[in-house]
């Protein structure tokens, strides 16, 4: 599980940005892109969106929630360690006629127990989302291990985290190596690891969550996706 000291201390910073995390154009088009790269990845072999079960792990506001949703998500698991985050995402919900598709989580994954369907019978999660969050947890390696084992057979996992290049000077991220190994330790087959998009991203408004100095920064995700063994 997430430290309670990196919970509070991530808490903390998001909770601040939390009334206009939606109104920022770069945490939108970032989500965008994220989007797409999905849609991307369901398109070569990736599971087909229309009636998905998914977690959606780091979910913030809910912006990525409510695209999977829309993209015929029936059900979504929605984690995150921001109470004021999550206060968004569930009016948003509210308001968007979606709260009957989406459980809203404050820093609690899932247990097996809590998977079954209405006759009990354990049925896993078709997919499982990790947009910029991996990089924060002190246990990077066993929260991916953590969500693989959330995932059924022939099930998804993808997260998408800045890329740490020694020198750069960019917000915390993840090598490619480290992404491949934690994925691949965690039992996932069909790895892969690649640049996902470019974008120029405006950090001025989320100092208080990541340490970049603020101003635009052209950045080059990462992707890396991998599948449980059917």
């Amino acid at each position: 599980p997430i430290s309670t000291t990196v919970i509070t201390e991530m808490a903390n910073g998001w909770d601040a940005e939390a009334p206009v995390w939606d109104t920022n154009p770069s945490v939108a088009e970032y989500c965008e892109k994220v989007h797409q790269s999905l849609l991307g990845l369901t398109k070569v072999g990736g599971p087909c969106l229309d009636g998905v079960r998914a977690v959606d792990f780091g979910c913030g506001t809910g912006q990525l929630t409510e695209k999977l949703i829309a993209a015929g998500a029936s059900w979504v698991v929605a984690v995150d360690t921001s109470p004021k985050m999550l206060d968004v995402l569930r009016a948003k919900a509210a308001l968007g006629g979606w709260a009957d598709k989406v459980d809203v989580r404050l820093g609690q994954l899932p247990t097996p127990s809590a998977q079954g369907d209405a006759e009990g019978e354990a049925v896993g999660f078709d997919l499982v989302v990790c947009s910029s969050v991996l990089s924060f947890v002190d246990d990077y390696p066993g929260k991916v291990k953590e969500l693989a084992a959330l995932l059924r057979p022939g099930g998804m996992l993808v997260q998408w985290d800045w890329e740490d290049i020694p020198g750069a000077g960019g917000p915390k991220g993840l090598s490619r190596d480290a992404v491949r190994a934690a994925l691949t330790s965690a039992g996932l087959v069909q790895v892969d690891v690649v640049t996902a998009f470019q974008i120029e991203v405006d950090f001025e408004r989320v100092d208080s969550a990541i340490d970049v100095g603020g101003g635009v920064h052209k950045m080059e995700p990462l992707v890396g996706h991998g599948r449980a063994p059917c």
